[in-house]
């Protein structure tokens, strides 16, 4: 039997194009998800191709899956054990921390392990070599504290009042009590415990670098970070279908080779210093070309965001240049595929990444350095590092051009 375990909705299209690509038959799908995210998961079993799959099933993890909790560990570590059983096939598109953990129950148990292409996370270790960061006792303390209560405690700053300083007086001893709990299962403390195991919980300090096959878009990217037998290009958008009927939009929106697309990203940025930057800087591209700007909005970006997008191209007049498509929530690859943009344009979007496979002649570009130049002192610090870092990953992609 081969399993396919997935927990997001990308990773549904690329695991679904392998089963096409290589006429695999006996797929079982599993569908992970934690009790504080239950939407999610269902919307994805929705869209299953039910041809591909004799059975589906959801399989609950414990909250917060990816912190140093020996607890959930060993529930994790048991429930890998329990959905492996007869499989032959492992098939997976993360490769960290509880994943890995699946990885070394699979190769255990002799199961074969493919990894399959998730988005530009899969090339992250290709640009910056794999580090865990243990955490530290300080940090541990001080979420212990937080998480308890008791650092917010008024006996902490300064007595206020009298009435504070009763409630507080009162709370305390729950609160002491709370934090030396949370001190002695702190992360730093299961960090410790973790490091010990000799079994595969201690995969979760590591990540999955040993695979049967590897199949992905660019498998040869990351030749120094995985090692497969076999090694395999994945490409997933030759052969998607979408519930969404691309060739009405293309026409709704009379969608031309000449024309063409930039991506929007959600990051913490003021909205109207955001909007007002990628304005500028798409009608600086208008002036390289004949066509038309189209723009697709992110499912998760603010309303105030897009509304100062529409409020720019207004304030310029370019309404007939700029083109704001409404719909949102379909992927973008099925449209690149058919229309062959002239340019597409974005900061770190995983689209840039597979529209060289989708339209050989379109030009694709990261507006990363130009974005943050434009925004100044108006992008903060940890969001300019954030763009950055994602920005990097895109560097090993000889198609992608920078500015």
């Amino acid at each position: 039997m081969n399993l396919f375990v997935i927990a997001q909705f990308g990773q549904l299209i690329h695991n679904e194009a392998l089963i096409k690509r290589d006429k695999l038959e006996k797929n079982k799908l599993i569908i992970l998800y934690t009790s504080a995210n239950i939407l999610v998961p269902e919307k994805i079993k929705n869209e299953v191709d039910s041809r591909l799959f004799s059975e589906i099933e959801m399989v609950e993890i414990p909250l917060s899956p990816n912190s140093i909790d020996i607890e959930n560990i060993n529930v994790i570590f048991k429930t890998y054990k329990r959905i492996l059983k007869g499989v032959d096939d492992l098939y997976i598109s993360s490769f960290e921390r509880h994943y890995n953990i699946l990885h070394e129950v699979a190769l255990r148990k002799k199961i074969r392990t493919h990894l399959v292409e998730e988005g530009l996370g899969t090339y992250k270790f290709a640009s910056n070599e794999f580090s865990f960061t243990p955490p530290s006792r300080k940090d541990s303390l001080v979420r212990a504290l937080n998480k308890s209560g008791l650092s917010s405690n008024k006996y902490f700053p300064i007595i206020k009042s009298i009435r504070t300083w009763i409630l507080d007086t009162l709370s305390l001893p729950k609160q002491l009590f709370k934090a030396l709990l949370e001190i002695k299962n702190s992360e730093f403390k299961n960090y410790k415990k973790l490091e010990l195991f000799s079994d595969e919980r201690n995969g979760f300090l590591g990540y999955a670098k040993n695979f049967h096959s590897i199949n992905l878009a660019y498998p040869e990217a990351v030749s120094n970070v995985f090692e497969s037998k076999e090694s395999k290009i994945l490409n997933t958008y030759s052969s998607y279908e979408s519930n969404v009927e691309i060739t009405s939009l293309i026409t709704k929106y009379d969608i031309r080779e000449s024309d063409s697309l930039y991506l929007s990203q959600v990051f913490q940025i003021t909205s109207v210093y955001y909007a007002d930057a990628v304005i500028k800087i798409i009608k600086d591209e208008l002036e390289k070309s004949e066509g038309r700007f189209f723009i697709k909005f992110h499912p998760k970006d603010k309303i105030v965001f897009i509304d100062k997008i529409k409020e720019k191209v207004l304030e310029l007049g370019l309404s007939d240049r700029i083109i704001i498509i409404s719909e949102s929530d379909f992927p973008i690859e099925a449209i690149i595929k058919e229309s062959k943009f002239e340019r597409i344009i974005a900061i770190s979007s995983t689209a840039l990444v597979y529209a060289k496979q989708l339209s050989e002649s379109t030009e694709c570009v990261s507006i990363t350095n130009t974005l943050i130049s434009r925004l100044g002192s108006n992008c903060p610090v940890k969001t300019r590092k954030l763009m950055l870092e994602h920005t990097e990953m895109l560097s090993i992609f000889p198609h992608i051009e920078f500015k």
